[in-house]
């Protein structure tokens, strides 16, 4: 339905000023002033409940976003750590892998030289038997070592990748936070036209001969606020279950079988055939 302000100020160009002042004079134009005061009220109460809105969803964004930039960090550091066990690991086989080479060349000199001798560290061994012995240590020490280096690596991969989603998600709450408290400041400029409106269409005496174009004006300057964007608000909200960061190693004393030799079972380490 047309605006009755619409139709009216149409009907000027057909009957007149004269004729549409007097339609705003007296009583009608108290009814036309009271009329627009009614929807100036009306979109303030309405850009109220907007605003409100708009501030709850600022401040759970503002929580969200902490969230997520705590989440980011943890996962960082942890990831970080498990970094450092993982090199550290690797660095270990690295000497372990030179000892089983070491290891391998010297029992397989005591299958042809029963008088060879050998040192590790501050001990001499003398016999294939006792070496024997070393080398399925060391052997043990190296498996353990694998084991818990590949659990260590997909445990790595998780912290890496929760590191990341967290860092995209936590740049796009800030995003949007700030896109909510641009919406917040236009809409309180436009309550703030809005009211100052209302004070002008509250300060218009009935009986003025300009009341029909200030309250035609008004209508027109309300109908534009109205056109306003309206933002609706959703924030996700995420569960971030702690991992635990100690590796559960494996029993790798299982793996072995007393069937094998040393010497095979260091070629199996080694890659060799």
């Amino acid at each position: 339905m047309k605006s009755i302000w619409t139709i009216l100020v149409g009907a000027c160009a057909v009957v007149g000023v004269g004729t549409i002042i007097f339609f705003f004079s007296g009583a009608r134009g108290k009814v036309a002033k009271e009329k627009l005061i009614g929807q100036i009220d009306t979109m303030i109460g309405k850009d109220e409940i907007r605003r409100k809105e708009i501030a709850d969803g600022i401040e759970g964004m503002n929580k969200a976003v902490k969230t997520l930039t705590r989440a980011k960090i943890k996962a960082r550091i942890e990831a970080d750590d498990v970094a450092k066990e993982v090199n550290g690991n690797k660095a270990k086989i690295k000497e372990s892998t030179a000892a089983l080479v070491r290891l391998k060349g010297d029992l397989e000199k005591f299958k042809t030289d029963s008088k060879y001798t050998v040192s590790y560290g501050t001990k001499t061994y003398s016999n294939a038997d006792e070496l024997d012995k070393l080398a399925k240590a060391v052997v043990e020490h190296h498996k353990s070592l694998i084991a818990q280096t590949e659990i260590l690596e997909k445990r790595l991969e998780s912290y890496e990748q929760i590191a990341t989603t967290t860092a995209t998600r936590a740049d796009e709450a800030k995003k949007k936070l700030k896109e909510l408290e641009d919406e917040l400041k236009e809409l309180d400029a436009q309550l703030a036209e809005a009211k100052a409106y209302r004070e002008a269409a509250t300060a218009l005496h009935e009986g003025d001969k300009s009341l029909g174009n200030n309250v035609a004006d008004l209508e027109k300057k309300i109908k534009d606020l109205k056109t306003s964007t309206r933002t609706s608000v959703t924030v996700e909200k995420e569960d971030w279950k702690e991992l635990n960061t100690k590796p559960e190693t494996e029993d790798v004393s299982k793996i072995i079988k007393d069937t094998k030799s040393t010497i095979s079972e260091i070629d199996a380490l080694l890659g060799n055939k």
